[in-house]
């Protein structure tokens, strides 16, 4: 879909950025299990603990991964829903247009951009802190107890 610059413009920057921290967060937790296995293949007890550990660093991430797509959902309903009322092309919808109609929310991403709830960007923040302080608890225990 086709959507006007200055929409684009605030979609596509934290849009891409939030795609990109997720793919990388999922890569990173995936490879974990490869220095699992590697290090601790024979520990069950460290093992254990990893398959439990893993399983939380999993359901932040996925929790995030499905806030970012309904929020992107909650974007595109408010394009079509302005498209709709004012009779014009998606993309002819303006930053303007969205401004005016107090939907400006739905496009914050990792920063406040409108005078909407600030629930969207902390919750994202706290589920990228999770994430961070779940991988360091992961990291400590395959590389602390192999000491």
């Amino acid at each position: 879909m086709t959507i006007h610059p200055s929409v684009a413009e605030l979609t596509d920057s934290d849009s891409r950025r939030m795609k990109s921290v997720l793919r990388t967060s999922f890569a990173i937790a995936g490879c974990l299990w490869i220095v699992a296995y590697t290090l601790h293949f024979s520990s069950s007890d460290v093992m254990t603990a990893f398959r439990l550990d893993q399983y939380q660093i999993y359901l932040v991430l996925l929790t995030l991964w499905g806030y970012q797509a309904k929020r992107e959902s909650k974007r595109f309903a408010v394009l079509m829903r302005l498209s709709t009322e004012s009779d014009i092309a998606v993309a002819s919808v303006t930053r303007e247009r969205i401004d005016e109609s107090g939907d400006l929310d739905a496009f914050d991403v990792f920063v406040r951009r409108s005078n909407g709830s600030w629930f969207p960007v902390v919750f994202t923040w706290f589920l990228l802190g999770a994430f961070l302080l779940l991988l360091v608890k992961q990291m400590y225990l395959l590389f602390g107890s192999a000491a």
